[in-house]
C-alpha cells in the first residue's frame, strides 16, 4: 500500500485528526500532535492519544503486517 493509501485510510478511520508523511516522518494533528519516525510508531502513540477510534478500528494494526 502506497504512503498516500495509508494516509486515506487513516483519515478515513480517525476524521478528528489530520495525517501527512514528509521527509519519512508520520505525523497526525489532532487533540494533540503527534509524530513517528515511522508508521508503526504513529499507530502506537495515535492508541493512547485516541484510544476509543483505535479501538472502532482494529483494520488499521494490517497497515503496519
Amino acid at each position: 500500500m502506497s504512503p498516500d493509501e495509508i494516509l486515506s485510510v487513516l483519515t478515513e478511520a480517525f476524521p478528528r485528526w489530520t495525517f501527512t508523511r514528509e521527509q519519512e516522518v508520520w505525523r497526525a494533528n489532532g487533540p494533540v500532535i503527534l509524530t513517528g519516525t515511522n508508521l508503526a510508531e504513529l499507530l502506537l502513540l495515535l492508541a493512547f492519544a485516541d484510544p476509543a477510534a483505535t479501538a472502532a478500528h482494529p483494520e488499521i494494526w494490517e497497515l503496519i503486517r
